[in-house]
C-alpha cells in the first residue's frame, strides 16, 4: 500500500510537459487536502516538477491565457 506521500509525488510526476494543474486536482486525484497536496510538496517535492501545481487562480488564468493563445 502507499502512502499519501508516494501518491501525491506519483501524480504530480505523471504530468505531461506543459501541464499545470491545481493543488485542488492533486487533492481529488488522491483522496487528500489541497493544503496537504502543498505540504508534501514542499517538503517531499525536489525531485518532481513541482512548478507545475500551483493555486487554483493561476491555474484558471493559464488555462485562460492558453485558450487566447498566449
Amino acid at each position: 500500500m502507499t502512502s499519501t506521500v508516494d501518491d501525491v509525488l506519483a501524480a504530480v510526476e505523471a504530468l505531461p510537459a506543459g501541464t499545470v494543474v491545481s493543488y485542488s486536482d492533486v487533492a481529488q486525484l488522491v483522496g487528500t487536502s489541497p493544503r496537504r497536496v502543498g505540504t508534501i510538496i514542499a517538503c517531499e517535492g525536489q525531485e518532481v516538477d513541482w512548478w507545475r501545481v500551483t493555486t487554483v487562480l493561476v491555474s484558471t488564468s493559464a488555462a485562460a491565457a492558453d485558450l487566447r493563445g498566449g
